[in-house]
């Protein structure tokens, strides 16, 4: 789903998406965007409505409040217009004195998210197995809300799928408002597919965590530049493979456990042969993407490499970037929140699209340096590159002087001449930029100094890597980030072809 989100709420909507509407304790990415506004005068610049269980609604609306209270926004809680319907009016910051807000309806559950976390995904990505598994072999039709399933449906089609780990008593127990979700992407791959004698698998030993992932450990070591994880390659969450050809399908796949590079052991050897297993449908992967509502089945990697990169629309948004750089974003955090003011990320922007953008910052929290770039798209994060395999990927392209990180340990707070000289680096990156909400040099080289170690790695790394980036010829700084985007966002040439649901 495409939506032009006015530029005056374009920070407080992506704030909403990336904070308000998922935490660790729940998530509620299930919504569509009714209405947005043209007119910059109008008080409401976005509807959005967000769908929960009916007796949930409250708790959510008081969740999300919360979470945008951190991030260091006010808001209203009130009722739609003649109705019972719980809204949350989130005050767009601004300077004028007029109001405007992005309003969120939180309506009965069209479908609805259920809380995070990796035993939470595992059920989840089970659950569409197993819908995917009554679409396919029991109901046999499109399945719709009225869909009613019998006790001996869920058992004939729990035989389809292989997931271990997960119970069918799980998967029943988990939200039932995913319940549309499920049944939308088994309906959305049956139309892409079609009809079949299928098993649905999520982890099992023999495809998914056995000759799937034992060829890519095999093939991984002899591909330049070193593919450092499984899902950069593919990030199939589950697998689709044909009954009649699954004995197939191990052999082929198994062969690639005892070859080297001269034997045809290579990644592109690999993904040769998937894609031929793919377009004869006896093996398929799928990856399942948080949606905004709308979502489709897209073929992911289906072309060449040569074709993905000549019809790719990312380059280096020189102007967009540099007015991203923030020092002081001058909103009005307290307590232990009064920090988040000062933001730790650089953005750099990659498309025309309000959220197309990729993040940089320390990812490690106040324990350690792990600098990363995130890919960000329209309602959720697409994919991570770690800082050393960014170097690693730009160096193998013929880019030899990417700057690296600061070490950690020199970027404690406080006195001595390594600190002093990492502030004043710090304050000379912001001003060469322009760096909104920059005060005089005293005074913010003052707070530099003070600021927490976190802060210091993640702002350095991400302005000196910015700094990097905007003195490269521009059709260079345009091959840094489409290099970038393929490998976050699992396209690169190495990566193997799969379905998207999204």
């Amino acid at each position: 789903m495409s939506v032009n989100i006015p530029q005056l709420a374009s920070d407080t909507f992506d704030d909403l998406i990336q904070h308000g509407l998922a935490t660790d304790e729940y998530s509620y990415l299930v919504f569509d965007v009714k209405n947005v506004e043209t007119d910059p005068t109008k008080k409401v610049q976005m509807l959005i409505k967000v769908y929960v269980p009916e007796a949930k609604r409250r708790i959510a609306t008081a969740n999300v409040q919360a979470a945008m209270l951190k991030q260091g926004y006010a808001s209203e809680v009130g009722k739609s217009k003649g109705s019972e319907i719980p809204q949350l009016d989130i005050i767009i910051p601004s300077n004028d004195k007029k109001t405007q807000i992005i309003r969120v309806q939180f309506k009965p559950s069209k479908s609805a998210g259920s809380g995070g976390g990796a035993a939470a995904t595992k059920i989840q990505e089970s659950a569409f197995c197993l819908y995917s598994a009554l679409r396919w072999h029991v109901i046999k039709k499109d399945l719709t809300a009225d869909t009613i399933f019998s006790n001996s449906d869920i058992q004939e089609a729990a035989t389809h799928i292989d997931t271990p780990g997960v119970t069918v008593d799980q998967i029943l127990d988990f939200d039932p408002d995913w319940k549309e979700i499920f049944m939308d992407g088994a309906n959305k791959l049956w139309e892409k597919i079609g009809d079949g004698d299928y098993e649905f698998l999520r982890g099992d030993k023999t495809i998914d965590d056995g000759v799937i992932t034992k060829a890519f450990a095999k093939c991984k070591a002899t591909t330049k530049p070193a593919l450092s994880q499984e899902d950069k390659w593919n990030p199939s969450d589950i697998w689709i493979v044909s009954k009649a050809a699954k004995t197939e399908v191990v052999t082929i796949l198994n062969a690639y456990n005892k070859r080297g590079k001269n034997s045809g052991g290579s990644i592109e050897a690999l993904n040769s042969e998937l894609e031929i297993l793919f377009s004869q449908k006896k093996l398929m992967g799928v990856s399942l993407k948080k949606t905004g509502g709308n979502a489709r089945v897209k073929i992911m990697n289906g072309t060449p490499p040569a074709q993905r990169r000549a019809e790719l629309a990312v380059e280096y948004k020189k102007t967009k970037t540099l007015s991203e750089t923030i020092y002081d974003s001058g909103r009005n955090y307290s307590g232990t929140e009064a920090e988040k003011r000062y933001p730790m990320d650089v953005y750099i922007t990659y498309g025309d699209g309000p959220k197309d953008k990729i993040q940089l910052r320390n990812f490690g929290g106040d324990t350690r340096g792990d600098w990363k770039m995130e890919l960000k798209g329209q309602y959720a994060a697409m994919g991570k590159i770690q800082g050393q395999v960014a170097r690693d990927l730009l160096k193998a392209v013929g880019f030899n002087d990417v700057p690296g990180e600061p070490s950690w340990s020199s970027c404690r707070p406080g006195p001595g001449t390594t600190q002093s000289n990492m502030t004043k680096e710090i304050y000379d990156l912001l001003n060469h930029f322009n760096a909104s909400g920059l005060k005089g040099e005293t005074q913010s080289k003052g707070e530099i100094a003070r600021k927490r170690q976190s802060w210091r790695y993640s702002k350095l790394s991400g302005l000196r890597f910015l700094a990097w980036l905007d003195g490269l010829d521009k059709n260079l700084a345009d091959k840094v980030l489409q290099e970038i985007y393929l490998y976050a966002g699992s396209q690169q040439d190495h990566s193997a072809i799969y379905y998207k649901y999204s």
